[in-house]
C-alpha cells in the first residue's frame, strides 16, 4: 500500500493563501511529495487503467479545496483526506466507465455517421439503446467541456 509523506501544515497553509499562478515552487513541492504515493494508492484501489488521469483530477480538486479552506486540519490528517479524495475519484470513474462496446457504438454512430439500424444490428442491440448510449456520452462530453471552461477561467 502507498505510504503518504508527512505533511507540512505551513505548506498547506501557504498553498491555501496563494492566488492562481503564484509560487510554482510550493505547488511543485506538494506534487513531488504526494504524486508517487497518491498514484500507488489509486492503483491499489483499482484505478490502474487511469491512474495518471485520476492523480491529476485529485490534485486539481485539491487546489480548489485548499483555496476555499474546505480542508480542516482539526478534522483529520491531510493524507487521510487526500486518500479519501482519491478513493472517491476511483469509485466514480469505475462506476461511470465506458465499456468498449459503448465506445464503439458511439464512434460508429456519432463519428463515422453510420445508420442507426446498422450500428444496432452489428452490436445486437436496439436502436433505442444506441440512442441512449450516444446521449449518455454526449452529456459526459458537455460536462467535461464545462469543467474545462471553468478551470481555464480560474487560471
Amino acid at each position: 500500500m502507498a505510504s503518504f509523506p508527512e505533511t507540512s501544515f505551513t505548506l498547506l497553509e501557504k498553498l491555501g493563501r496563494l492566488a492562481p499562478g503564484q509560487d510554482e515552487a510550493a505547488w511543485q513541492r506538494l506534487w513531488e511529495l504526494y504524486m508517487p504515493a497518491l498514484r500507488q494508492f489509486i492503483v491499489w484501489k483499482g484505478g490502474e487503467r487511469n491512474a495518471d488521469d485520476i492523480v491529476q483530477q485529485v490534485l486539481v480538486k485539491l487546489v480548489d479545496v485548499l483555496r476555499t479552506g474546505q480542508y480542516k486540519a482539526e478534522k483529520g490528517r491531510f493524507h487521510s483526506y487526500l486518500a479519501m479524495m482519491a478513493y472517491n475519484e476511483v469509485h466514480v470513474l469505475n462506476k461511470t466507465a465506458l465499456s468498449d462496446r459503448d465506445r464503439s457504438v458511439y464512434r460508429q454512430f456519432r463519428q463515422e455517421e453510420r445508420p442507426i439500424e446498422d450500428v444496432a444490428k452489428e452490436f445486437n442491440i436496439s436502436r433505442n439503446l444506441v440512442s441512449t448510449i450516444c446521449s449518455r456520452i454526449d452529456k459526459r462530453i458537455i460536462a467535461i467541456g464545462r469543467e474545462m471552461t471553468r478551470l481555464n477561467a480560474e487560471f
